[in-house]
């Protein structure tokens, strides 16, 4: 999701799948992503956990409009400053939000998702975008040509199958002792 959807979210917007169940979906609404069209996000295990917990959190103070507020109740308008602070305490650098994005499309991808199933959670219109956050990286030049090798060597396993038809068979007709 990107930061703006996350800030803005809702409980109402927080849906679980059964009482007690790990997962469960946040349901986007038209006019409230960047692209105006709505969307369902899955999510389950830690994130559902958390989600859970945070829920909470907020009815215990009483803050339950928005799922994202501070300490006294006021909507966040943005998380960066405290993200910079939380990467420089884990010594990341040059890590921002929203890289997040690309790392779970490209993850999605890489499990094997359907690329028209990525692009309906991640809200991406058009491949263009798609292409933008999808990374391709030496992992997938490795698993490339895995499967070229597995797919050469099942060729020449079925081209050595078929000479030796061939062959079988114009023994067994003559053909071979003609030649």
């Amino acid at each position: 999701m990107r930061e703006g959807e996350i800030l803005n979210l809702k409980e109402k917007q927080i849906h679980f799948f059964g009482n007690g169940a790990d997962k469960g979906y946040i349901k986007l609404y038209d006019g409230e992503t960047k692209t105006g069209e709505g969307r369902e996000v899955p999510f389950r295990g830690v994130v559902s956990r958390l989600l859970k917990e945070h829920l909470v959190k907020q009815k215990e103070r009483n803050s339950v409009r928005f799922f994202f507020t501070t300490e006294n109740g006021n909507l966040l308008r943005n998380f960066r400053r405290g993200f910079q602070r939380a990467c420089k305490r884990g010594g990341i650098k040059g890590l921002c939000f929203h890289d997040f994005r690309h790392t779970a499309i490209t993850n999605m991808r890489k499990a094997g998702v359907n690329i028209s199933v990525i692009m309906a959670i991640s809200g991406n219109k058009t491949m263009a975008m798609f292409r933008r956050y999808n990374r391709v990286d030496l992992d997938d030049g490795r698993t490339a040509m895995r499967k070229l090798e597995a797919y050469l060597a099942g060729n020449q396993a079925q081209e050595k199958e078929r000479i030796d038809f061939i062959l079988t068979s114009s023994v067994q007709d003559g053909t071979l002792a003609r030649a």
